[in-house]
């Protein structure tokens, strides 16, 4: 039985993925030390999730991919030296794309783990939109990785009168992953279900950075989905993202 992030049981959901989580430790604006790490990932186990995908921020401003690299290695080492879990953990980034991001070197090493998939921050002002589908445009013309789109619900452009961009984003060829809060706000709830009803959402992730107050609250999100479209449904959901994803 899963428990949502209250403890409370609600349903009988398999191989729950968080795909978009900062987990490890010591490495960007997520955790500081291993023993918060293990809280978030004894979290995610109790509300019923089979994997993580870790995903560490990487600021091209601020190091390159390599020393970004050593340094999610180190923090993976020290997060699972004599760690003991059945939750799956899997690496992978949040890259900030940004201007001439397609000219970096090493792309692919930003990759989810046994995949071409690459979670993206695209930048957040209204104003970088149209500025931003084409440079993702000429990304994608220049490689053969496909962009998820990271917590499209943060941006400026979500919402019922410039659902346009979701689409553009999706016929360029990326896909799109919505954090939880906009399936439990009263305000976005009823879009947010429309979004994932319509097929434009491929992957919910929790963006959790710690257990006070940006929790691993995945379970939240698919209860409200198990409300509106039942446990069949829901579960079909979970596992076309983590076929795309690569999780077994």
């Amino acid at each position: 039985m899963i428990k949502n992030s209250n403890g409370n049981n609600f349903s009988v959901l398999k191989n729950i993925t968080d795909c978009h989580t900062h987990i490890l430790p010591s490495i960007d604006d997520g955790p500081s030390d291993a023993d918060v790490s293990r809280q978030m990932i004894d979290s995610l186990l109790l509300q019923g999730a089979a994997a993580a995908i870790l995903t560490p921020h990487f600021y091209p401003h601020e190091t390159n991919i390599n020393d970004f690299l050593f340094l999610r290695n180190e923090s993976y080492k020290i997060l699972t030296e004599n760690l003991k879990t059945d939750l799956k953990l899997i690496l992978g980034s949040e890259a900030f794309f940004c201007i001439n991001f397609e000219h970096f070197d090493n792309i692919g090493s930003l990759c989810i783990e046994g995949t071409d998939l690459i979670l993206f921050e695209i930048p957040f002002p209204d104003s970088m939109t149209a500025k931003i589908l084409k440079q993702v445009e000429k990304f994608l013309s220049m490689h053969n990785y496909t962009p998820i789109i990271a917590h499209i619900d943060r941006y400026p452009f979500f919402n019922t009168k410039n659902i346009h961009i979701l689409h553009e984003f999706i016929d360029m060829g990326c896909l799109l992953q919505m954090g939880t809060a906009p399936l439990k706000e009263k305000g976005t709830a009823k879009f947010a279900v429309n979004l994932v009803k319509e097929g434009l959402i491929s992957f919910i992730g929790s963006d959790c950075h710690n257990i006070k107050y940006r929790t691993p609250d995945i379970a939240d999100a698919y209860k409200v989905l198990t409300d509106k479209f039942g446990i069949s449904e829901t579960q079909k959901f979970i596992d076309n993202s983590n076929r795309i994803l690569g999780v077994s």
